[in-house]
């Protein structure tokens, strides 16, 4: 849903009024998340850059990374600012059954991992998880995969050593609401970028 004027001008107080009334894609969905205003309150104190979709980091399949930056474009400003500068897409798959090699700007970024098979909704998609969820200043540290078990197991294995079904059924019925919750804000943005691309194409 678009905001209106006011409402647009309460989040970017610092902008000329002139300027924020041509955001028509300024919407709910765009500032569903406090990560996402942060991230829009970023944009503006950088003077409103548009953004270079051409500067997206990417490694492995090429076909996949060429798709990935086409979608990137479709975005709003700010959103293509702060993915190009903050999130790496890998991508294997389409040209290649797998792909080994360095990641620029791997460490110190959110990772987009895509698909063979990623159509530009799924691109979409992700790119709307990139934008609304997750902090930046979070630990980047790479988790082993014995270590990735564990945390998946962890709550099974609570209630295994301390009888606590009860709690561990509350538990994942939270991480289950969480995770549905983060999905339909990635779906509504998404949805929203792709009428916003459909709209500026006209």
């Amino acid at each position: 849903m678009n905001l209106a004027l006011d409402e647009r001008m309460a989040l970017l107080p610092d902008v000329p009024a002139s300027r924020v009334v041509k955001f028509g894609w300024l919407t709910t969905q765009l500032t569903a998340t406090e990560a996402a205003r942060e991230r829009l309150h970023r944009w503006t104190a950088a003077g409103l850059p548009d953004g270079d979709a051409g500067a997206l980091a990417g490694s492995g399949d090429i076909s996949i990374l060429v798709q990935a930056r086409d979608v990137l474009a479709w975005l709003p400003p700010p959103c293509v600012w702060y993915i190009s500068h903050n999130c790496t897409v890998i991508g294997v798959g389409r040209d290649t059954g797998g792909w080994c090699g360095g990641a620029a700007r791997l460490l110190g970024c959110r990772i987009i991992a895509l698909p063979g098979t990623a159509t530009d909704d799924v691109i979409l998609h992700e790119y709307a998880h990139g934008y609304l969820h997750g902090q930046d200043d979070e630990p980047r540290a790479m988790q082993s995969v014995d270590g990735r078990e564990k945390t998946e197991t962890a709550v099974e294995d609570f209630a295994a050593e301390f009888g606590r079904e009860k709690k561990a059924a509350e538990i994942r019925e939270r991480q289950a609401e969480q995770t549905e919750r983060t999905e339909k804000q990635a779906n509504a943005l998404a949805r929203t970028w792709r009428s916003y691309h459909e709209r500026t194409q006209r």
